[in-house]
């Protein structure tokens, strides 16, 4: 025992017995004497310590192809016999992590993206290599999942992601397995790679109106309040005064001059601050705007602006005369303060955005 032409995984110990007999002298088991080698599947040879009795325990180093020998010696003559066992083992050699950018992978821009996750293994013994199998990746909800080759077998495997999916949650990590399984036992290799949306494509559930960028943050917690997105505005946002919504624009995904922040942050920032604008509007007008109180028709009400420090007989009271009017006046420099009132980075782990926080630029 074992016996011959047995598969192992790297690791596991193979334990050997043997039985002599000799007409003459009877049951000699106990001169047996043991010797193992093995040929690395890296190349190389390793010795094993040799051993006697009826029962003999080796550990290999590594996958490899092992001879072990029992030999008996007495007064009658002498035998062998040998055995021949295979130690293996299965590793994902691409895509692996660090570098961290090396696992990324984007849908591409077209509709539906198409997102190739290209995944390679190997068995050592390398002669093992065609049969590693299956392959299996986590699937994305939303997005069709195909493989060539179908089903999944061999060195070389491409997972095919097409169409992206409805939720942002569905991005980020999934878990690539790869097995290999000879004589009845199993090995297996994972690795985790990253899937990202293209932050300037179109191609999310909503568009082609909607840049994926907005589409998939205003599911995350860098987005608040009641917002629309306008594709033609030049701004990072907007409000118009009396509207139940603010509106988000096109630059809002990319560099905040006012914080010096960028991407997602950015976008939670001017979220924050048109919020400022329509909280402001109904708290001074929680049952709609009526004009008999607000006879400058500044969007103040006149019995409130003295104590805001501004003229109820004004549209414009602003000594600076930095605002067009007494509301924005009074509610600009709040909406630059909030701004700053955002935790910068704490969206971060939701940004599955290529280019983004936590992908290569």
């Amino acid at each position: 025992s074992p016996a011959n032409n047995s598969y192992y995984l790297v690791g596991e110990t193979i334990d050997c017995t043997a039985q002599a007999y000799c007409d003459e002298c009877g049951e000699i088991s106990g001169d047996i004497v043991w010797s193992a080698v093995e040929e690395l599947a890296e190349g190389g040879q390793y010795q094993f310590s040799d051993g006697a009795g009826p029962s003999y325990s080796i550990l290999p180093p590594g996958a490899g192809y092992i001879t072990i020998n029992a030999k008996i010696t007495c007064p009658h003559g002498d035998d062998n016999d040998s055995i021949h066992e295979t130690v293996f083992e299965v590793e994902i050699t691409s895509p692996v992590t660090p570098p961290p950018t090396a696992n990324n992978f984007v849908f591409s821009q077209a509709n539906p993206g198409v997102c190739d996750v290209q995944c390679e293994a190997e068995a050592r013994p390398d002669e093992y290599t065609d049969d590693i199998e299956p392959w299996s990746i986590d699937p994305i909800v939303g997005s069709k999942l195909t493989t060539v080759p179908s089903p999944p077998k061999g060195g070389i495997v491409t997972f095919t992601y097409t169409g992206l999916p409805g939720s942002n949650g569905q991005f980020g990590d999934k878990k690539v397995i790869a097995e290999l399984t000879l004589g009845g036992k199993t090995d297996k290799d994972n690795t985790t790679v990253q899937i990202f949306f293209p932050r300037d494509g179109t191609n999310n559930p909503w568009g082609p109106l909607i840049p994926n960028w907005y589409f998939y943050w205003s599911q995350t917690k860098a987005s608040s309040g009641n917002h629309i997105y306008d594709g033609t505005t030049p701004y990072f946002g907007y409000y118009f005064w009396g509207n139940s919504v603010f509106y988000i624009g096109p630059p809002a995904c990319g560099n905040n001059p006012e914080t010096g922040h960028d991407g997602i942050d950015t976008f939670a920032e001017t979220c924050i601050h048109e919020n400022t604008h329509l909280t402001d509007w109904w708290n001074f007008w929680p049952k709609g705007y009526n004009s008999n109180q607000d006879l400058d028709g500044d969007n103040v009400p006149d019995d409130q602006e003295p104590g805001l420090g501004l003229d109820p007989t004004k549209f414009d009271s602003n000594p600076l005369d930095q605002w067009p009017n007494d509301f924005a006046a009074y509610s600009e420099p709040k909406a630059y303060a909030a701004e700053h009132t955002w935790s910068v980075g704490s969206a971060d782990s939701e940004d599955w955005a290529d280019p983004g926080h936590q992908s290569q630029y």
